[in-house]
């Protein structure tokens, strides 16, 4: 498993698997805003972190796990370990709220543009570099959203508080 959350995955993989077949949670870090053969990328993994969430620290003394986090070294891959519930909460705030903020943040542009006289021609690179992320795939995202809703409400609930703070 390579997705962007691992706890729903995790448990299901142990429930399923009888250890004959190992099931190994992983998540790299080095995605693009544009995936498939379309866009390729040479050095996707090079210095990138690839998690692992193995459903038990027993699983890092299997075989086929530590050739598999030697691939990843070969690859070029930082191998990070940690548990499924950890690394979902992490990416609700490291990359799950970066993403519903791009998004927001180009949905109300297009709609204050739509309404008052907000040319699109005055974003600079600072919006253009905030916004990037709102060309992501949205098949890709709600099913991302589906599974971390817990831990990306709690982000999203933390932003607003923050935000609110920052008003004058």
């Amino acid at each position: 498993d390579v997705g962007s959350t691992k706890r729903l995955i995790s448990r299901r993989g142990a429930e399923i698997f009888d250890g004959r077949t190992l099931f190994l949670g992983g998540h790299t870090l080095a995605g693009k805003e544009r995936a498939g053969l379309e866009n390729p990328e040479v050095a996707l993994f090079s210095k990138a972190r690839y998690v692992l969430t193995p459903v038990s620290p027993d699983l890092l003394e299997d075989e086929r796990v530590k050739a598999f986090v030697e691939l990843l070294r070969t690859l070029g891959a930082q191998p990070f370990i940690t548990d499924p519930g950890s690394h979902d909460r992490a990416m609700a705030f490291l990359s799950h709220l970066p993403q519903l903020v791009s998004t927001g943040l180009a949905s109300l542009i297009a709609e204050q543009g739509a309404e008052d006289f907000l040319p699109s021609e005055l974003a600079a690179s600072g919006f253009r570099d905030v916004t990037r992320l709102a060309e992501s795939p949205y098949n890709v995202w709600r099913d991302i959203c589906l599974t971390n809703i817990e831990n990306i409400q709690s982000a999203l609930e933390s932003l607003i508080e923050k935000l609110d703070s920052m008003k004058l």
